[in-house]
């Protein structure tokens, strides 16, 4: 008898862990919003504005993915002299990537001039209060994590 509810324990907890592996690795994945259904949210876009951003945006990321490779360019160049050619750091070594990330933050404003431009008059409102949450929405790090 004592055998048959040991047995009978070790099915039933066999069978509880599995069912709560089960459905640990079928619970989905949560991602936060990407800036793109951010912004077609917030501004209300239209069928026909959502069309034209998404434009914006490759135009936008094709000029940014152009920059980019420049910065790593540099970057790796510098990185490369400082670290294995042993030479001094002069302030010409950063200046090239400065530049870039100034072009760069120059290139994110145009960009929102450009959505700016895609706002019919009932957006502006939405549109001004969205320009104040721009810094914190392209962030360069993940946001720390909050503690309870």
């Amino acid at each position: 008898m004592m055998n048959k509810i040991l047995y009978g324990s070790i099915v039933l907890l066999f069978g509880i862990n599995a069912a709560q592996l089960y459905f640990s690795l079928r619970r989905p994945e949560i991602h936060p919003p990407r800036p793109r259904e951010i912004i077609i949210d917030r501004l209300n876009f239209n069928a026909e504005q959502v069309e034209q951003y998404d434009k914006l945006i490759q135009e936008h990321q094709d000029g940014m993915r152009s920059i980019e490779e420049q910065l790593i360019s540099l970057k790796s160049a510098l990185y490369k002299k400082i670290l294995l050619e042993k030479e001094p750091v002069e302030q010409s070594n950063f200046d090239g990537i400065a530049t870039l990330y100034v072009q760069l933050e120059k290139t994110h404003v145009e960009h929102f001039k450009k959505i700016h431009e895609l706002c019919q008059p009932v957006q502006e409102l939405a549109f001004q209060n969205l320009v104040g949450e721009l810094g914190s929405m392209f962030r360069l790090l993940p946001p720390k994590p909050r503690r309870h």
